[in-house]
């Protein structure tokens, strides 16, 4: 009881898992589904008369087929869209987990079930006597499930399907590779357009960044402009201090070499008024050592004359 309990819920949990997996299924790949239900649950519009009930018919399931081809178009478009938005990895990851949630629980059940195959109930209702469970086990099962050789060209032997399996994989391969290619191309349209948004807005960067650099290039040479301003005017200040210093230097010299010339011209006054007092005193002595040669003249002749001093000697080498 406790086993069958067990089963009871694991049957339960599948079958609401797989109805659950079926809605949400149908639901992403049917965004439109409910306004065309809801459309096609609209009421149609009353005829005026019933000679118009015909056409009126006609009308509604032409627009019916109508809403059922949009949303198959629909669905077909949002799931392709999907797809593309989807890497190959995503895709591959999402099959296999939905297989494996559809295929999981049924495998539990197949096995339980399976498992619990009993001989003896069936040989009990053929008239055995038999009191106790006969499991299957897989040789068993092998023989049961033994499909003997049939002769060929006998009647009543199974056609093969083997012409119909090719079609059915080359359909399955040709579509698998229509939808690779369908895949591949939107994907790499889709890289495209990403690259072309890639290049906008780097060219836009770009556009930005030269213009910072354009202003900041504006506004440096602003900058350097106004030192260039600041250095020229300080410069032209120096100079005129410079000036100042060379007319103030200019000056000063000027006035020292006014006052060397003044200087000068004093000393030489001194000099020639020391030469005149000199020549004067030469002159008085001039004439005072003539007067003096005079009267000494005067003396020597008044005197008698001295005798004649001897010769010198020879002299020697």
């Amino acid at each position: 009881r406790l086993w069958g309990i067990v089963e009871g819920k694991i049957t339960e949990w599948s079958g609401s898992a797989e109805k659950n997996l079926q809605s949400n299924f149908s639901k992403a790949i049917t965004p439109g589904a409910a306004p065309a239900a809801a459309a096609a649950a609209a009421p149609a519009p009353a005829a005026p008369a019933k000679d118009a009930k015909d056409s009126g018919s006609k009308a509604n399931a032409f627009m019916g087929i109508g809403i059922a081809a949009a949303a198959i178009g629909s669905a077909f478009t949002f799931l392709m869209k999907t797809l593309t938005s989807m890497s190959a990895t995503a895709i591959w990851i999402t099959v296999i987990v939905a297989i494996l949630a559809l295929m999981l629980p049924i495998t539990i059940i197949a096995i339980i079930k399976l498992s619990r195959q009993d001989l003896g109930s069936i040989l009990e209702g053929c008239g055995w006597g038999i009191n106790m469970k006969l499991r299957l086990d897989s040789k068993l099962r092998r023989q049961f499930t033994y499909f003997g050789k049939y002769p060929k060209d006998a009647k009543g032997t199974p056609r093969s399907y083997a012409l119909r399996w090719f079609l059915i994989i080359v359909l399955v391969i040709v579509a698998g590779v229509g939808g690779y290619r369908y895949y591949k191309h939107c994907k790499e349209h889709k890289a495209e357009i990403e690259a072309k948004k890639v290049e906008e807005q780097k060219r836009k960067e770009a556009e930005k960044k030269a213009e910072e650099a354009k202003e900041a290039a504006e506004k440096a040479a602003e900058t350097k402009c106004a030192e260039d301003k600041a250095v020229a005017q300080k410069a032209a200040e120096a100079a005129k201090k410079a000036d100042d210093v060379v007319k103030a230097a200019e000056a000063k010299t000027a006035e020292a070499a006014a006052k060397d010339a003044q200087k000068i011209e004093e000393k030489k006054k001194e000099d020639e008024a020391k030469a005149a007092e000199a020549k004067e005193k030469l002159a008085e002595a001039v004439t005072e050592g003539v007067k003096n040669a005079a009267e000494t003249l005067a003396k020597t002749q008044a005197a008698p004359a001295p005798a004649p001093a001897p010769a010198p000697a020879p002299a020697q080498k």
